[in-house]
């Protein structure tokens, strides 16, 4: 049931904060995303913990299919967007295709491990998911905002 509702959700959010990110700035809005991410890290687990099968859903539905198409909508413009015309879809395919296996494919990894460390204590990811938001922002701070820039060569 989470799946589907956080699919059927991101079918729609996604492009809205695609849209929403063109008219106010990709910067911006992927900053606000990643802070939006760092505030909701603990909420999220506490939502998790409670059992109960609504509040799983809303804290599943509100991480995947808000928080994360929140930076994922405007994603693949804010990093295309950094490169010339010559070199955009390489440049963007090359910082997608390293990023997959470093950051996404060893999150899951990282956090059985604290888990498994910490005995099952979910603030260790929590801290993980906090830090990771942290380093996004910082690392989008140093972008310039190019929505309303004329890219084409």
């Amino acid at each position: 049931m989470a799946s589907i509702s956080r699919r059927l959700s991101s079918f729609f959010t996604i492009p809205y904060f695609g849209l929403l990110s063109d008219r106010y700035g990709r910067r911006k809005w992927y900053m606000l995303g990643c802070l939006l991410m760092l505030l909701f890290a603990f909420p999220y687990f506490l939502l998790l913990n409670t059992g109960n099968p609504v509040l799983i859903i809303l804290g599943i539905v509100l991480s995947l299919a808000v928080f994360h198409s929140f930076v994922y909508g405007p994603q693949a413009a804010l990093i295309s967007e950094r490169f010339s015309t010559r070199l955009r879809y390489s440049g963007a395919s090359i910082g997608y295709q390293l990023a997959a296996p470093f950051a996404g494919g060893l999150a899951p990894l990282i956090a059985a491990v604290l888990l498994e460390t910490f005995k099952g204590s979910y603030v260790p990811v929590a801290l993980y998911i906090i830090i990771l938001a942290a380093f996004s922002f910082i690392a989008t701070l140093g972008l310039k905002e190019m929505a309303h820039v004329d890219i084409s060569d």
